[in-house]
């Protein structure tokens, strides 16, 4: 049996029941009910999965995220982990929270990313080791192509967003720099 869901562009879409979950909880609301004017396309099972079908790039994502996190300020090997986890989780549910209209063409883009990485390095994206992983999202992020900059730029974006404001990181910077808190005005 499917559900029909509709989407903010006025479309009924038949949804398979391998799509529809039927207990989903907004992650930024909890389980509190957002209030008219407030989105509700930050959805996710309470499962965890993914609301939205094709999150088959999500790994694609992570890897691209990990490859933007800056070296510095160095963090102790723990603090590392929670950081790039909670930084990875909040770029997953930005790009989660995008409109289909705009998710569709950037699923697309990543995509090509991924298999335009065979054209320099004869292997895709998801093949390459840390090093040319970092080498190839820089390229992209210093191309001369205005889409490959763009694709990069939000990804990157949501990546220093999170990191440079991350708790475990702002202490680390304040450890380096006593008294140049970032509530300072």
């Amino acid at each position: 049996m499917s559900e029909r869901a509709g989407c903010s562009l006025g479309v009924d879409v038949a949804l398979p029941e391998a799509v529809c979950v039927p207990a989903v909880r907004d992650i930024t609301y909890g389980d509190r009910q957002p209030t008219e004017n407030q989105q509700v396309d930050k959805r996710v099972a309470i499962d965890g999965s993914s609301v939205r079908p094709g999150a088959a790039n999500e790994g694609l994502v992570r890897r691209m995220a990990m490859a933007l996190i800056p070296d510095e300020p160095v963090l102790d090997r723990d603090q590392a982990v929670r950081v790039e986890q909670d930084v990875l989780e909040f770029v997953l549910a930005e790009l989660q929270a995008m409109p289909l209209y705009l998710w569709i063409p950037y699923n697309c883009a990543l995509v090509c990313f991924n298999v335009l990485a065979v054209c320099r390095y004869g292997s895709t994206f998801l093949g390459l080791d840390q090093e040319r992983q970092r080498a190839y999202v820089q390229s992209w992020t210093g191309s001369g192509m205005r889409l490959k900059r763009d694709m990069i730029r939000l990804i990157r974006s949501c990546v220093l967003l999170s990191y440079l404001d991350h708790p475990l990181v702002l202490a680390r910077l304040e450890q380096e720099q006593p008294g140049a808190g970032h509530d300072q005005r």
